[in-house]
Parts: C-alpha cells; sequence; structure tokens
C-alpha cells in the first residue's frame, strides 16, 4: 500500500494472514481499504483487534478471490466454452494430418516418387482413418476433461493443483 494514498496513518505497519497482509493504522485508507487499528485500548483489546484483522481478512478476501470464484462458478457446465474449444480441436487435429500429408508429399517428390490413383487411395484412406480416429479421441478427451473440471469446482477440487493434460 502506498504511503501517499493513507490519511491520518501513523505506525503502519502489517499483519499476514490466511489471505495476505492485513493493513492496520489509525483510520482508513482513501479508497476503502480495511485497516486494522493495533492501538485499541480496554477489557477486549485482543479480541477486538482479532476481530478487526478477521473482518478486514473477509473484505480483502471479498475483493480479491469471490469475483475470480463467481467467474470459476458461472463457467459451470458452460456449453459455449466446450464448443470453442471443440473447435480448437478440430482446427488442431487436422492441421496435424495436413502437415503430415504435406511431410509425405515432399519426401516422395524429394526421392523421385509418386504414387499411382488406386495407392494414392490407399494412402487417402488410411489418413482419414487415422484422422477420424484421432479427432473423435481427442473430442471425448476434451468432453471428459470439461466434467471433470466441472465436478472439481463443484467440489471446491481444483485447489488440489493440476493433475495435467493427460489425466
Amino acid at each position: 500500500m502506498d504511503s501517499s494514498s493513507l490519511t491520518g496513518l501513523s505506525d503502519m505497519g502489517s499483519v499476514y494472514g490466511p489471505y495476505g497482509a492485513v493493513n492496520y493504522g489509525r483510520g482508513t485508507a482513501q479508497g476503502g481499504d480495511n485497516l486494522v487499528n493495533p492501538n485499541q485500548s480496554g477489557k477486549h483489546q485482543a479480541s477486538n483487534t482479532y476481530a478487526d484483522i478477521t473482518r478486514a481478512e473477509w473484505a480483502d478476501y471479498k475483493k480479491t478471490f469471490q469475483p475470480w470464484e463467481q467467474d470459476l462458478a458461472a463457467s459451470i457446465g458452460n456449453e459455449e466454452m466446450l464448443s470453442e474449444q471443440l473447435g480448437k480441436t478440430d482446427t488442431a487435429v487436422n492441421a496435424s494430418f495436413d502437415q503430415a500429408a504435406g511431410t509425405l508429399d515432399r519426401n516422395n517428390t524429394r526421392r523421385g516418387l509418386s504414387l499411382n490413383p488406386e495407392e494414392q487411395a490407399v494412402v487417402d484412406r488410411t489418413s482419414g482413418m487415422g484422422r477420424a480416429a484421432t479427432l473423435a479421441d481427442a473430442k471425448n478427451n476434451v468432453r471428459i476433461h470439461s466434467q471433470d473440471r466441472d465436478n472439481q469446482l463443484l467440489t471446491s477440487g481444483l485447489g488440489n493443483g493440476h493433475r495435467g493434460a493427460d489425466s
């Protein structure tokens, strides 16, 4: 926090809680930041200070993390996002097979080889079957990953780390 944005604060410092630093001092910062007054007095000084820290942490959590959680929750079952990913899968698989076909053609040309129509039909059919199988597998994996992601979001399982692309 920039000290120039504070009004009436002295003895600035930070208390580190589970969601990061909570600033404390006298008064409040411009812009609505919650500050904790460590100079409270009276019989309940410790509990009041702890309550202020907890409130400041909760306010920080709502400002920092809650929007992300709401965005993630809104993405559960999002068919538009799934359709976008399936479209990207189409593009990637087709580009990969088109590149492989181009490489085969260039290699055959370099070697002075040419395929007769029957041989070309066999290559095209084999490539077509491989393309269809790869595309089906890739799309199924995208759907499974989407379902797994949704289930992890529903059970708060995203905090357990990323498992990798092939899980």
